[in-house]
């Protein structure tokens, strides 16, 4: 069993099932995303579609993905959308518009859900998994 980490990915899915394959990742193991999966790239929604289904997947909240649930939060300010517009979103919101409503929305509900950070053991050691540190943190002594 291996632990990887990886941040970044912007939707290139292609690249990133490459990597997947480079390193032999089997169910055995376990991968945490460090954030910034969609916008950009191509395939961002697929990103999203493939790291919440895979059940040895963890991915931590980047602020992409932030952007990306606030636009489609009920109360979104056109600022909110011009912001995320502004930062790559088009391939990663046209992939969302076009999934089925039932995928759409499960995929929103794992947005809502994403960990903004986390600590983790392995091999006896600490890490603090996050994408950016959070700015106002119960963490600050660390």
């Amino acid at each position: 069993m291996a632990t990887y980490v990886m941040a970044d990915i912007h939707g290139d899915l292609e690249r990133f099932r490459r990597m997947l394959e480079k390193i032999e990742f089997s169910p055995a193991d376990r991968l945490y995303i460090l954030g910034d999966v969609v916008d950009r790239g191509p395939d961002g929604a697929g990103m999203l579609q493939l790291i919440r289904k895979t059940r040895n997947m963890t991915l931590i909240l980047g602020n992409h993905e932030y952007m990306c649930r606030q636009y489609f939060a009920p109360d979104a300010t056109q600022r909110e959308k011009d912001h995320w517009g502004r930062n790559g979103n088009a391939p990663t919101l046209r992939g969302l518009n076009a999934l089925p409503p039932e995928e759409l929305a499960a995929t929103l509900e794992f947005l809502w859900g994403l960990p903004s950070h986390m600590e983790i053991t392995v091999s006896g050691r600490k890490f603090y998994l996050v994408h950016g540190f959070p700015g106002e943190s119960e963490y600050r002594d660390v």
